[in-house]
């Protein structure tokens, strides 16, 4: 109707009007399921990685165009998140997800050596894990991990660790101070440690006087049950505060 000579009539005026409205709802849907798309992949990767291979292949197929079948090899990329949502995965049988800005690939072994070239070709950093089965991915993220560490890429410490182990130690050593009600004393905590146990630059970071930052840390030390805070717990307490804050599990400063 764009290129019709002389004015429309109402009827195509209308038409047209629909159409546009019709098209924009398309979009809108259009973006919304492959929102969700992405966070039920996201979601069914984790599942994998966790150990619980039978629901990720059940649930896998209405996710990934073509699931693959045991023995699988697990990647992990880097890069931007425009970067990782432009790789092309869909025409290969892969699994995939995003976890913590990194991209997880589970796929069939002899479709490795295309992804890193794929991924190389992109700037992109990678790291895989041997073959293995579904069942095993939990070990195969961690070498993974390491093989992507071995390339001098931004790999934190507690990536290396398997989660459920990493928090349950998070949660054994700052014990009531991870409860519910007491966010205010666990940012606290995490900004005192961070400020190297000054008072003045905690008190900054958060945005309170200085007095109240002392206040909370005898809280602290009373909820803890500690008479002091030497090296050695400093450091336990400020590396389960980091388990915490990796896994977004750590309230930020504003909530203080």
């Amino acid at each position: 109707m764009a290129g019709t000579p002389g004015d429309l009539d109402p009827l195509a005026i209308s038409t047209c009007l629909l159409a546009s409205n019709l098209l924009g709802i398309f979009l809108s849907l259009t973006g919304r399921l492959e929102t969700a798309l992405s966070e039920m992949r996201s979601s069914l990767i984790a599942e994998a990685l966790a150990g619980n291979a039978d629901l990720v292949q059940r649930a896998g197929k209405s996710v990934w165009p073509k699931t693959p079948h045991d023995p699988v090899q697990l990647g992990c990329v880097e890069g931007t998140e425009a970067q990782l949502d432009a790789l092309r995965l869909a025409d290969i049988p892969a699994a995939w997800g995003q976890l913590d800005g990194r991209l997880w690939i589970v796929t069939r072994p002899p479709m490795q050596a295309r992804l890193a070239a794929q991924i190389d070709e992109d700037g992109l950093r990678m790291g895989w894990a041997p073959p293995c089965s579904w069942r095993e991915l939990g070990e195969a993220r961690r070498l993974a991990l390491g093989d992507l560490l071995r390339h001098d890429a931004g790999v934190n410490l507690v990536d290396l660790l398997p989660r459920q182990e990493a928090e349950a130690f998070a949660r054994t050593k700052l014990g009531p101070i991870v409860d519910p009600g007491n966010e205010e004393l666990l940012t606290t905590l995490a900004a005192w440690l961070d400020a190297d146990g000054s008072l003045d630059v905690a008190a900054a970071a958060l945005g309170v006087h200085r007095h109240t930052v002392s206040r909370r840390m005898r809280r602290i030390c009373e909820l803890l049950g500690l008479v002091s805070v030497d090296h050695s717990v400093r450091h336990d307490l400020w590396f389960a505060c980091q388990v915490l804050a990796h896994h977004g599990e750590l309230p930020t400063a504003t909530t203080a």
